[in-house]
């Protein structure tokens, strides 16, 4: 047998930096390799192809989200919805701290079960000046059918001190004071905060027009066309936003919430009922 050779050791890869969607409004072409988003305005006569969408890199390929008539599909797609399901309010709360701790016990939380839990929690305590003071293993045990109930116990309770550390209380007044901008910088570097459950609290409990972007959302601009390829859900929450206008933002995002819990169910589509149907690319 000829003797075994070694493979040459393998050279590791240096890392490339993500795409930073704050510092994405100038004008920009595509370079080979450049790893930006490019926000692209009126196109020149010879610009091509390019300047009909908006260009994200997510390595090792680049997503896209058509912009030819965006504003005009996304109203269609606002009325239709919300004719259809009237902008419910899932649930959600209009305090904020308590819409910061209903979206916490709802990660990972099966179907609507969170809801239960959060009513658990509200009944076992006072206020959620008993939440912060009680002890973890207390707080645990109320919401231990949640899913992840030891974390989201401390997520909890860390959140709640570091409330009434940064702002003196549990009082939802200092958060309507501040403005948009720094309630958003504020609110996603909470623990256990991102920057769509920030902007789920401030669109749901302090009435700013934000966008959340969740899957519902995500799915949703799939399903019109607007993004082709899969796009992360970070990367998607500043990208979306820019292109949905302004006072659409929080039906948009209610009724596409309720159209993918009711009728656009993953893998158990209702594309017969969907009032989507004639903008939908994927109806089967």
């Amino acid at each position: 047998m000829p003797p075994k050779t070694e493979a040459p050791p393998r050279r590791a890869t240096p890392s490339r930096p993500s795409p930073d969607f704050r510092d994405s409004n100038t004008r920009a072409g595509y370079v080979p390799g450049d790893n930006r988003i490019a926000i692209l305005g009126p196109a020149p006569p010879s610009a091509g192809a390019l300047h009909d969408c908006l260009i994200v890199s997510s390595l090792p390929s680049r997503r896209k989200i058509c912009s030819g008539d965006t504003t005009s599909i996304l109203r269609e797609a606002d009325r239709l919805l919300k004719t259809r399901y009237g902008t419910p309010r899932l649930g959600n709360k209009r305090h904020p701290i308590s819409e910061l701790v209903f979206i916490i016990l709802s990660a990972r939380t099966r179907g609507r079960h969170h809801e239960k839990i959060y009513r658990d929690l509200r009944r076992r305590f006072s206020s959620w000046e008993a939440v912060r003071d009680a002890p973890l293993r207390e707080i645990e045990l109320v919401i231990r059918d949640a899913g992840l109930s030891r974390i989201k116990a401390r997520q909890i309770k860390t959140l709640l001190r570091r409330l009434t550390r940064d702002i003196g209380s549990l009082s939802p007044a200092p958060l309507r004071r501040m403005d948009t901008e720094t309630l958003e910088a504020y609110l996603a570097g909470l623990p256990g905060v991102g920057l769509k459950t920030a902007r789920c609290v401030m669109m749901y409990a302090l009435d700013r027009a934000v966008f959340p972007v969740d899957t519902h959302c995500m799915r949703l601009f799939v399903n019109l066309g607007l993004i082709e390829g899969r796009m992360r859900f970070e990367y998607a929450q500043d990208v979306l936003q820019k292109v949905v206008p302004v006072e659409i933002r929080k039906t948009l995002h209610v009724n596409a919430v309720a159209h993918g819990r009711e009728t656009c169910v993953p893998r158990s589509e209702l594309c017969h009922q969907c009032v989507m149907a004639e903008l939908c690319r994927n109806r089967r």
